[in-house]
């Protein structure tokens, strides 16, 4: 290998030089395109991650505000069921007020009442403390009772 190099003249070794910096720049090159490629597929990908998080957000935001009732009275739950077409099988509601709120409904339905019952308890700042369901000829009853 000495031998080969010693025999090159200048101009050779000059090239040879300018060779392989041309080899190593292109190389430098390509490293600096696919981490440029990366970084604005990263971005592209930031800004989907962005938009979708501001989406959910924006949709959540007005159900963080709402304002909850303290308590439920048989106005709230009358609302409810009038406020939406899905309720019209819901019958006999009634509200019962001693040592625990117990209230109870029939529908003809059981996967209605449960929507009925979930957005009873989500419209009030009160605990449940039990769901009963009765099956029923016409349907089923159910009682929720509240601390």
């Amino acid at each position: 290998m000495n031998k080969l190099l010693k025999s090159l003249k200048s101009r050779e070794i000059y090239l040879l030089i300018a060779s392989f910096l041309l080899l190593l720049l292109f190389g430098v090159g390509i490293l600096l395109s696919s981490t440029y490629n990366t970084y604005n597929i990263s971005v592209k990908n930031l800004d989907k991650e962005r938009g979708d998080y501001e989406y959910v957000f924006k949709k959540s935001y007005p159900l963080t505000q709402a304002t909850k009732q303290a308590n439920i009275n048989l106005a709230l739950v009358n609302k409810i069921i009038l406020s939406n077409e899905i309720y019209k099988g819901i019958s006999n509601v009634s509200l019962e007020d001693s040592d625990m709120l117990v209230i109870s409904f029939n529908s003809i339905d059981l996967g209605m009442a449960i929507l009925l019952a979930e957005e009873i308890v989500n419209s009030s700042s009160m605990s449940i403390l039990t769901i009963e369901s009765n099956r029923v000829d016409e349907g089923v009853t159910i009682k929720l009772s509240f601390i």
